[in-house]
């Protein structure tokens, strides 16, 4: 969906002229299909998912909470800063210039194209 979401923000803006509204339309589109995937997915799965391949929570996956929050607060604050710093990256670009925003959204969005690829690798 990002690559929908590339391209249709290419056509919306540039070639059609709709400015931030074809932001705002493409960016509907692209949560709308990412919706889309993830409903066809678990349904698809479904049998899967009501499997003894997925468990439900117990006394037993309890006792692993501290563990998982030893490594898990860490690494979530260690992302919630990058992800902050690209935010207010963002805003300081929006006092240069409409230009200037707009190539750092270019830049933000390359980046999510990137960095989400190798966590979901991980």
């Amino acid at each position: 969906t990002t690559i929908f979401h590339i391209i249709g923000l290419y056509i919306t803006v540039l070639h059609l002229g709709w400015e931030i509204n074809g932001v705002g339309l493409v960016t509907v589109c692209t949560f709308i299909l990412n919706y889309s995937i993830i409903l066809v997915y678990v349904n698809i799965k479904q049998k899967r998912v009501l499997s003894n391949e997925w468990f439900f929570m117990d006394k037993e996956a309890l006792r692993a909470i501290p563990e998982f929050l030893k490594y898990g607060i860490p690494a979530a604050l260690m992302m919630m800063i990058e992800v902050l710093g690209y935010d207010m990256q963002t805003i300081f670009a929006g006092w240069l210039g409409s230009s200037q925003q707009a190539a750092n959204i270019i830049m933000f969005q390359i980046w999510i194209l990137i960095f989400m690829n190798s966590l979901g690798v991980t």
